[in-house]
């Protein structure tokens, strides 16, 4: 029984440490992209491709230590599938300090992270850029990071199969199963994109703006899902490493597209 609790206290302090990485990991994506111009010069193309250079090698280490922290989380939870020790304490906390007037913000607020408000808002912004620019690649790339990142946590759902907290504690009502939360993932993959793809050519404060937004969105949305039933902790926790992880992908391709443009241009 001492070795249980001990082998569970461990997996949980794992679960803590992933936690605390992601946010780390959010806070060298912010401060890179602000200092981003601070690393740009009046050179010619060279010295964008070489600058393309960092970004992808930035951009790929991102997604490695996302597609780590996925594995650890997606480990943890297929070994406590039905639910775990750290997930309980946090539903149990969330529960007990639920409020008439936050619910109702809560309800509107999951709606940010839903595919009924993602992909119009995508379309959008898209649409935007091919009208008045002529660019398609924004509306490519973030078709791309929602389609990519529903794909794959609809996948993964049923491969892992996790089920949701008790349905006694539901505010809504919430089919199919738990791990990873689909809408953390998307949020984090769509307004990701899209703080990248607004905050192109942009100053410091915007990009610094923008991604803050996108971060205060993600996190608001992950505790949304927590506080109406739908997920445990580590559900919303593993939709943010996906999703980190699908939208890495996405960049870089993009990264790679533009050098080759960018070579092929120079030839």
């Amino acid at each position: 029984m001492l070795e249980q609790t001990r082998s569970c206290r461990a997996a949980e302090e794992r679960v803590v440490a992933v936690f605390f990485a992601g946010l780390a990991l959010f806070g060298v994506i912010v401060v890179g992209l602000v200092a981003a111009p601070a690393l740009q010069t009046s050179a010619a193309r060279s010295a964008r491709l070489e600058n393309r250079g960092f970004w992808l090698t930035l951009t790929v280490s991102v997604g490695v230590l996302a597609a780590w922290a996925f594995g650890g989380l997606t480990q943890y939870v297929v070994s406590h599938k039905h639910s775990a020790q750290l997930d309980t304490h946090v539903t149990a906390w969330v529960v007990a300090h639920r409020a008439g007037w936050l619910t109702g913000i809560m309800r509107v607020v999951t709606w940010v992270g839903s595919t009924a408000v993602i992909i119009p808002l995508g379309l959008i912004v898209g649409g935007w850029f091919v009208r008045r620019r002529h660019e398609w690649r924004p509306l490519i790339l973030l078709t791309a990071a929602v389609a990519g990142a529903v794909a794959l946590y609809d996948i993964i759902k049923h491969l892992v199969g996790r089920p949701r907290p008790p349905q006694a504690i539901w505010i809504g009502h919430f089919p199919a199963a738990a791990f990873p939360s689909g809408h953390a993932t998307q949020t984090v993959a769509f307004y990701s994109v899209l703080a990248l793809i607004l905050g192109t050519g942009r100053s410091p404060r915007v990009k610094l703006a923008l991604w803050s937004a996108a971060v205060l969105v993600a996190l608001v949305v992950g505790f949304s899902r927590m506080y109406l039933g739908a997920h445990w902790l580590t559900d919303v926790l593993g939709g943010y490493a996906l999703g980190t992880f699908w939208a890495a992908v996405v960049v870089i391709v993009m990264l790679i597209a533009s050098a080759r443009e960018a070579r092929g241009g120079r030839a």
